[in-house]
């Protein structure tokens, strides 16, 4: 399949999660997520925005700023994303695409951020990511040094075998699903 035909079936199985669903396992993905080293070791803590039936963030950013981290969102500018902090999402205004951004003008350099949060259509084992086609996030996971990256993601979204790639794309360090986390240094080699 092509990416176009996976990103229509990946989209098309998140969509048919019911609400239930989606707040039952977006707990169990928050839940596994607080309870690990990387995430309690984070003082700046990068999140996104849910749309279009992704993993929920709510609960994690309400927990990161109760535990005293700073939590950026991205912000679209020109071709390129920036990190702005946010402490109240309903300071959050819609941006590029309709999904809601930082309307601080504060930036925040990849470089300090600890731990990046990152949605997807689908994952592979290997940390492989298929966006929307943009490359926003490929570019962001792309450079060095950058800080340790999760893909959020539920288990329908794990694709069985290797996601097709170009040399725009670019791997997460983990992926995070209700059922279990895919440490894709353990999985997989260069």
């Amino acid at each position: 399949m092509t990416k176009e035909e996976l990103r229509k079936e990946f989209i098309k199985r998140r969509l048919s999660l019911t609400s239930h669903e989606v707040v039952r396992m977006g707990a169990k993905i928050t839940s596994a997520l607080r309870s690990s080293q990387v995430y309690s070791g984070s003082k700046i803590l990068s999140l996104y925005f849910p749309v279009k039936g992704e993993v929920p963030t709510e609960e994690i950013f309400r927990d990161a700023r109760n535990t005293g981290k700073i939590v950026v969102f991205p912000r679209v500018k020109g071709g390129n994303i920036e990190f702005s902090p946010v402490d109240d999402l309903r300071d959050m205004r819609e941006g590029a695409f309709g999904i809601p951004e930082p309307s601080s003008i504060s930036v925040c350099s990849l470089s300090e951020i600890d731990l990046l949060l990152v949605p997807g259509v689908a994952f592979d084992r290997c940390g492989n990511r298929l966006g929307y086609g943009k490359g926003y996030f490929d570019s962001v996971l792309r450079q060095s040094p950058r800080p340790i990256s999760i893909g959020l993601s539920y288990e329908c979204q794990i694709y069985d075998g290797l996601l097709p790639t170009g040399p725009g794309d670019a791997r997460v360090d983990m992926v995070l699903t209700e059922i279990r986390l895919i440490e894709v240094r353990k999985t997989c080699k260069d």
